[in-house]
């Protein structure tokens, strides 16, 4: 057990760092100008299947200036490729707001964010209304919380190949959900859907910040060699005191949004283990 006072300067052994090299890779779709145009439908290479609406605005979005909304079908949705192999870790996540219910109707989707995997939906978030309930259901078809109607949640899920595991978070109103599944099915992810809110409801399912990152499964391993070890530590030298969406933030495992001596220590731990 030991502790680490913050300093301004960079550990001693950074002295001989001079280069910078890229870290872990991360997309993230925000839905803005100039690529997205308010008022038009997603650019390529989103996919609006059959039955569905899609279509970008700036009203009421969720982050930024421009969210995607979605209607029409949960299944099938607008989607977007991808071609993401099982090694390392992989983040998906993203943000939805469910429509407000029609007081005429019982059933019917709100809403889903999934990712599949040529196979099957091998992620899964539903949100869902039955005569009495507003449910979030999950890829086997169970019920792992409760929505509000109108309420933004946050959805991730993390494959750690190497353990063998998916994890799946739910953040928002009414729920705080954390559920982890045994990962069986090593195949390529190769599509995001954000599926739409049946076209009855008030309003339509809107959709943000989707991101996707790949990581290594070794902590600080920040460029994927499947090593801790120099190249690491130019990356995070590069990153040292800065703030944001960092890839040498590695501890907390979820970040918080700074790089020091915290996550100088967790390199460190790791230092040249294969």
């Amino acid at each position: 057990m030991f502790s680490v006072r913050q300093q301004r300067g960079m550990p001693c052994l950074f002295i001989l760092v001079l280069a910078v090299a890229g870290g872990a890779s991360a997309i993230t779709i925000g839905f803005e100008p100039p690529d997205y145009t308010n008022g038009n439908p997603p650019i390529a290479p989103w996919v609006i299947q059959s039955n569905t609406t899609a279509v970008i605005s700036d009203q009421s979005p969720i982050a930024g200036t421009q969210s995607l909304r979605v209607s029409g079908s949960s299944s099938s949705g607008s989607y977007y490729p991808i071609n993401l192999t099982p090694t390392g870790k992989v983040t998906i996540s993203g943000q939805i707001r469910v429509p407000y219910g029609n007081p005429d109707v019982n059933f019917g989707v709100f809403g889903s964010f999934r990712v599949h995997n040529g196979w099957r939906w091998e992620a899964y978030v539903e949100f869902w209304q039955n005569a009495q309930y507003r449910e979030i259901k999950d890829r086997d078809g169970y019920v792992i919380g409760f929505f509000t109607e109108g309420g933004t949640y946050n959805i991730s899920y993390t494959w750690d190949w190497t353990a063998d595991t998916l994890t799946l978070k739910v953040d928002g109103p009414g729920a705080s959900i954390v559920k982890l599944y045994p990962q069986t099915d090593r195949r390529n992810l190769i599509r995001i859907l954000c599926g739409g809110s049946a076209s009855y409801y008030n309003g339509t399912a809107a959709f943000d910040s989707i991101v996707w990152k790949v990581s290594s499964a070794v902590p600080g391993d920040l460029n994927n060699s499947g090593k801790v070890d120099l190249d690491d530590l130019i990356i995070l030298s590069g990153q040292w005191l800065q703030s944001g969406d960092l890839s040498a933030d590695v501890y907390p495992e979820s970040g918080d949004q700074q790089v020091n001596l915290a996550d100088f220590a967790v390199l460190a731990a790791q230092w040249l283990n294969p």
